[in-house]
């Protein structure tokens, strides 16, 4: 009888890894055999199981609401149970953000990033938290997310997903100049600047060119970004990040489309270089940052799975060598400091190679599809496989500079929105206490051509002008952005007046740039190559 009553004990004892295993949280890809994805409350209920599971180093807050006033949430995940960037500092630790479904019908970063975390929460003492606070965002869109509906890019899986746009009808990976959602403004406001994490991680689906890779990723591309950080992230972190992915059974190349379909050969062109793209944008931050393109012709299990193993590189990395990361931002910022001001900056671009690859991909031959008009040619995919060894066109050389000033920009008080919107993104800028008469390079306007149609509610401004020096006098209450400070090249990209993206661009200043009975006036952001001497006082 004694045995008995010893055996039944054991048998439980020994059954409980099964149990264990059996309760394990699975995500709705998981549970339907990757025939759907997840609706927000799926997410929810799967992000609060596990924050039960371990809610000392997973913490479960709100980023922000969105327009439809739904919660956006906010993982933050550390070995110490951090909860601020105060905290994180403190413990010398540095913070990596991953932001999933800011376009809500590319679903398998989501998807990933709800796998990774399950993962997190049953390793004790997870390799990935070493030095570091992960950041998740994996429902960067709530409002898109459960607008269903069919394919709409002839995806290989989900059923159905949701839209690519928010609650306000924006493109979220197009507002981050200008800041007008809710999501893209808290992402800035709320992590970026308190947060300051030394990698972002935005993860997409794309149905470009046709090619047998089911990832493809891109660094910060701006070409008025830091030069050493993309070179660091093509010579050094990604060789390193795709060779890992490899050997998980993950083909990974750099994103792209071939430069002419007519002839694959050619090349493999990124063309998304501008700064209203988050990748980009967060480069301008000094910091680096790594654009996933899950590959949409690929099975849902398989992009998944990618995306999965490129969250494993890239956080792997990043706690092996964030020391070093961290050195090189540093030198960026002191770089942008010290150096900046009153150098050439770019405007116009036309793309270099940065070097060659190889591509997996398909035969192809031309077709004409009389199906529009007019009639054009696309390329049809052939029976087989072919190999291309081409050059990669993902950096950039400028064809039309400007000198930036030596000192800074001014703006007069009328411009304060301009001024507290670069606020918002944590750049400095001073308010005069005293009114005064300086120097400056003013842009005499000569052309403001509006699209011909709307984009993201905008009708994009071509701004033309010649440049002139003159005294200007400046009341009290003026603003003054020094380009002495780590994000110069941020508040040069947003206040340069013929940058095609710069807040210009964007019709922040429509009102005054045409003088009534006047014409064409003048731009209002002034260039400084002198000291700005008396009292300032931080906007």
């Amino acid at each position: 009888m004694r045995h008995r009553k010893l055996i039944i004990p054991l048998l439980l004892i020994l059954s409980l890894p099964l149990f264990c295993k059996q309760e394990r949280p699975l995500t709705v890809p998981e549970e339907s055999l990757y025939k759907r994805t997840s609706t927000s409350e799926e997410v929810m209920a799967f992000l609060q199981n596990l924050q039960k599971r371990d809610p000392k180093r997973m913490k479960l807050t709100l980023l922000t609401y969105s327009t439809e006033r739904e919660r956006i949430p906010l993982v933050i995940f550390s070995r110490q149970g951090v909860c601020s960037p105060e905290e994180m500092r403190k413990l010398g630790l540095r913070a990596v953000l991953i932001a999933a479904n800011i376009h809500a019908g590319e679903v398998e970063g989501k998807e990933a990033s709800l796998i990774f975390l399950r993962e997190l929460a049953e390793a004790p003492d997870s390799q990935f938290l070493e030095g570091q606070v992960l950041l998740f965002l994996p429902l960067f869109n709530r409002d898109g997310n459960d607008k269903w509906g069919v394919e709409r890019r002839r995806d290989d899986g989900p059923e159905s997903a949701g839209v690519r746009f928010n609650g306000q009808g924006l493109d979220l990976n197009r507002d981050f100049v200008k800041l007008e959602s809710p999501e893209v403004g808290a992402l800035v406001e709320r992590i970026f600047v308190p947060w300051d994490p030394i990698l972002y991680i935005d993860m997409h689906t794309t149905n470009g060119s046709y090619h047998r890779h089911p990832v493809t990723y891109s660094p910060q591309v701006i070409p008025q970004g830091d030069k050493s950080l993309q070179e660091y992230m093509w010579k050094k972190m990604l060789p390193e990040v795709a060779g890992e992915m490899r050997r998980e059974g993950i083909d990974a190349v750099p994103y792209g489309n071939f430069l002419d379909r007519r002839d694959p050969e050619k090349g493999w062109l990124n063309e998304a270089f501008l700064g209203r793209y988050s990748n980009n944008y967060y480069g301008l931050r000094n910091r680096f940052a790594l654009l996933d393109e899950n590959y949409s012709y690929a099975p849902f299990e398989v992009r998944i799975r990618g995306a999965h193993a490129l969250l494993k590189a890239l956080l792997g990395y990043t706690a092996r060598h964030g020391d070093e990361m961290e050195r090189a931002a540093r030198r960026a910022d002191r770089e942008s400091m010290e150096s900046l001001a009153g150098r050439e900056f770019g405007l116009l671009f036309e793309p270099e190679e940065t070097m060659k690859f190889d591509l997996k991909s398909f035969p192809f031959r031309l077709e004409e599809d009389k199906s529009v008009q007019p009639s054009r040619f696309r390329m049809v995919k052939q029976e087989g496989e072919r190999v291309y060894h081409l050059p990669l066109f993902a950096t950039y050389k400028a064809v039309k500079s400007t000198r930036l000033p030596g000192e800074g920009y001014l703006l007069p008080p009328s411009q304060e929105p301009a001024a507290r919107l670069l606020k918002r993104h944590g750049v400095a800028v001073e308010r005069l206490e005293e009114g005064g008469v300086w120097r400056v390079r003013t842009l005499r306007l000569t052309g403001v051509t509006p699209s011909s149609q709307l984009y993201q509610g905008h009708y994009i401004n071509k701004i033309e002008g010649e440049e002139e020096e003159k005294e200007i006098s400046f009341p009290k209450g003026s603003f003054f952005v020094p380009l002495a400070q780590p994000l110069s090249r941020l508040a040069a990209y947003m206040l340069e007046p013929l940058n095609p993206d710069g807040l210009g661009a964007w019709n922040f200043f429509d009102r005054v740039l045409v003088k009534e009975w006047e014409g064409l006036w003048i731009y209002p952001v002034y260039k400084v190559d002198v000291p700005v001497v008396g009292l300032r006082e931080p906007l």
